[in-house]
């Protein structure tokens, strides 16, 4: 009886130990996994923040992006932000200080006015990243 038990323990514990031990395969297809992993994170451009800011604003579907930098190309202060806070009008409706900041996004389905982008080239860089600057009304255009 002794026997038994004793081969039955070393039994059980033969199989604790063997199942304790990694799956070889699993191991493998795992290092593939992150082998692939790198390569695709190597494969994906590193996009600076500015560009990722603009693309939220292209995702975000706004028809107008603008961008407005120092001429200097330093970062905008207390003084420039208060400026263009005072000339962008209220229906570019998401403004975002961008590039570390050193510039401002803007997203509006509204052209801006030609008289606040006259102020703001004045002072700043403008730069129209709109994809289409004279979108053309698709009803209006069917209907021709």
């Amino acid at each position: 009886m002794r026997k038994r038990i004793n081969s039955l323990l070393v039994f059980l514990l033969a199989v604790i130990v063997c199942s304790c031990a990694p799956n070889q395969r699993i191991v493998e297809s795992n290092a593939q996994l992150t082998e692939g992993e790198a390569n695709r994170a190597a494969a994906t451009p590193v996009r600076s923040s500015i560009e990722r800011d603009i693309e939220a604003m292209r995702t975000a579907d706004f028809v107008f992006i603008y961008l407005i930098k120092r001429k200097d190309g330093g970062p905008l202060d207390a003084e420039d932000k208060r400026f263009a806070s005072a000339v962008i009008p209220g229906e570019m409706n998401r403004r975002t200080v961008a590039d570390e900041g050193r510039a401002i996004l803007i997203g509006s389905n509204f052209r801006m006015p030609d008289d606040s982008r006259k102020l703001i080239e004045e002072r700043f860089v403008f730069e129209d990243l709109s994809r289409d600057p004279n979108p053309v009304n698709s009803n209006a255009q069917a209907s021709k």
